[in-house]
């Protein structure tokens, strides 16, 4: 039997956002200081990975602004990157590859 956390039953208001496709919501939660852009949720996606994965090139350079880690790993050990790189994201790819090589 598997025991989740009962602090991990649930996403992060910016991750559900992201999930839900609310764009919207999304921006303005980024936009806050508040929001903490490498907090994770569920299976340790972070809001990184869910832009990517969605293919929103905006969101992705919105949360690289706010320095969301692009080495961020979910408990598969997969970064952002790991869970396009095989897609047609290209734009996507492309932005992230770009940050990791500034690193």
């Amino acid at each position: 039997m598997v025991t989740i956390p009962i602090e991990k039953v649930a996403n992060p208001p910016l991750i559900d956002a992201l999930k839900r496709g609310n764009l919207d919501a999304a921006k303005a939660l980024i936009s806050k200081p508040a929001t903490d852009v490498n907090e994770k949720g569920l299976f340790g996606h972070t809001a990184l990975m869910w832009a990517a994965v969605k293919g929103d090139v905006e969101l992705v350079q919105m949360l690289i602004d706010r320095h969301a880690d692009i080495n961020a790993k979910d408990d598969d050990d997969q970064t952002a990157y790991d869970l396009i790189k095989y897609s047609s994201r290209t734009e996507v790819q492309s932005k992230i590859l770009e940050m990791l090589k500034k690193k």
